[in-house]
């Protein structure tokens, strides 16, 4: 007998069914998965409680705002029987999750291009962890680790494409370098996130719609087995996802919320503001 295991926080793959309305105007999407699930019979189904994919620093992120705490982690030695260890580096990139906060510099404004949006100041960034990742793994005689660079808008990962692909860096694997939405279901041992939008004025409830969609950053955030680093505008992903006094707060403001709680005060998380 089959069971069904279900994890309906997935982003909607669009390989499997048309959505039935255009999620980039704000309306519903659903997945032949979510549609289905339901209909199997409940002695079928079973929640995904249990994950053995990444290090326990990294479930913290989504365990209590997407999961509500039912995102559970084996002990550390249990996943470093299966080879799931942390990934720092000796003096830079010393946590397993890092933010780099771009809001120090002049230049860490986005700018618009093909209908989206593109960053250069968290591209040198990008780049910049690229190349310390490389040289630490090459001083250190260690085999080469799996890297995906994700963001948020296609133009932005279009130009991190190319940026990267040239260089020569023989201890890093690409597996994806594109919008979040290519790595449903992949993995690697290193994810490095650029959010690319910073605004430096008063930011709205639909600012930035790409950065508030919880299924995207729940996707975004739990690609990584061994290291993450996303690189931002500390104060426009604070800002992301406000709400009035009297109102719930949004999934998003949840999310935001507890990742700068860790960024700030968990020992396995760390801000950094130059590289």
């Amino acid at each position: 007998m089959q069971t069904l295991r279900l994890d309906q926080n997935r982003r909607p793959d669009p390989h499997q069914s048309k959505p039935r309305k255009d999620f980039r105007h704000g309306t519903l999407v659903q997945s032949l998965f979510q549609r289905v699930a339901p209909r199997v019979p409940a002695g079928l189904r079973q929640q995904l409680v249990w994950q053995r994919r990444m290090i326990e620093p990294l479930a913290r992120i989504v365990a209590q705002p997407v999961y509500r705490g039912r995102y559970r982690t084996p002990p550390a030695a249990d996943l470093a029987a299966i080879g799931l260890t942390p990934l720092v580096l000796a003096e830079t990139l010393t946590k397993p999750v890092t933010f780099v906060d771009t809001s120090h510099f002049r230049d860490s404004g986005d700018t618009p291009q093909d209908h989206g949006f593109v960053n250069e100041r968290e591209q040198h960034f990008v780049e910049r962890i690229c190349r310390l990742y490389n040289e630490d793994l090459g001083r250190s005689g260690s085999k080469p680790v799996t890297v995906s660079v994700l963001a948020f808008y296609r133009a932005q990962a279009q130009q991190l494409s190319r940026r990267l692909r040239r260089l020569d860096l023989p201890h890093l694997q690409w597996e994806v370098i594109d919008v979040i939405d290519r790595i449903q279901g992949q993995q690697s041992d290193l994810v490095i996130i650029s959010f690319t939008r910073a605004h430096t004025g008063r930011i709205g409830p639909g600012y930035g719609q790409w950065l508030q969609d919880i299924r995207r950053l729940n996707v975004a955030f739990t690609r990584a087995r061994r290291a993450l680093v996303f690189v931002g505008h500390g104060p426009t992903l604070s800002a992301l996802g406000a709400h009035s006094a009297d109102a719930e707060p949004s999934p998003a403001r949840i999310f935001y919320e507890n990742l700068f709680s860790l960024v700030d005060q968990d020992d396995d998380f760390m801000r950094v503001r130059r590289l």
